[in-house]
C-alpha cells in the first residue's frame, strides 16, 4: 500500500479559503433574504389539539359550528392556529375571585 501525500501551497490555500469565504456570503444573503412560508405560526390538527385541551373532537367541532374557534379546512384534514386556540383560550379564562 503506497499512501499519497500531497503539498499544498499557501496560495492554494488561499484560493480555497477565499472560496469559502464567498460560500459563506451567499449562505448569509440567502438567510437575509429567505421568508419563511409560514412566518412562525404553527398549526394543530383536530386529534393533536383535543388531546392537549383534554376533549373530544365532537366539544371541537361543536366549538367550530358556534364559530367560537378559527380553524382551516383542509380535503380532509382540520387545522387549528395555535395563534387561535391561544386567543381562543384567553377569551375563556376567568381569574380566580376571593
Amino acid at each position: 500500500m503506497s499512501e499519497r501525500v500531497e503539498i499544498i501551497t499557501s496560495s492554494d490555500l488561499r484560493s480555497f479559503l477565499d472560496e469559502l469565504n464567498e460560500m459563506k456570503t451567499i449562505a448569509e444573503r440567502l438567510r437575509e433574504n429567505a421568508s419563511p412560508m409560514f412566518q412562525g405560526k404553527r398549526y394543530l390538527t383536530d386529534s393533536a389539539l383535543s388531546r392537549r385541551l383534554n376533549i373530544c373532537k365532537r366539544t371541537l367541532a361543536t366549538y367550530r359550528a358556534n364559530g367560537a374557534l378559527g380553524y382551516y379546512n383542509l380535503p380532509g384534514k382540520i387545522l387549528y392556529s395555535d395563534s387561535d386556540v391561544e386567543i381562543f383560550l384567553q377569551r375563556h379564562y376567568l381569574p380566580p375571585f376571593r
